[in-house]
């Protein structure tokens, strides 16, 4: 949340949706949103654990952060990495040729 409140959340429109399905989001997730693009999600899995997700070019600066699930009990422990991560999103962000707040 701290980051959605952000200036720079602000500038990137950020906004959190919460979805669920019968396919990927049984048990439901947190999408952070950019835009139309998402940098982080969180969806919980069976047994109190959480895997994250994003869109690819997202994924690929942090894979160390999306190659396993998480127990619940570890996220807050993990959120500078969160935060690490949308840093390095939001200057890929601002070096596209398309330009910042573009998805």
């Amino acid at each position: 949340m701290d980051h959605v409140r952000s200036g720079e959340g602000a500038a990137r429109l950020v906004h959190v949706q919460f979805r669920r399905n019968r396919g990927t989001r049984r048990r439901g997730g947190i999408h952070l949103y950019w835009g139309r693009t998402s940098p982080l999600e969180f969806r919980l899995r069976r047994h109190d654990r959480v895997s994250l997700h994003a869109a690819a070019t997202y994924r690929n600066l942090s894979e160390q952060l999306f190659s396993e699930p998480l127990g619940i009990d570890r996220l807050h422990a993990r959120r500078d990495d969160f935060r690490a991560h949308l840093a390095r999103a939001s200057r890929l962000v601002d070096d596209s040729p398309r330009g910042a707040g573009h998805s």
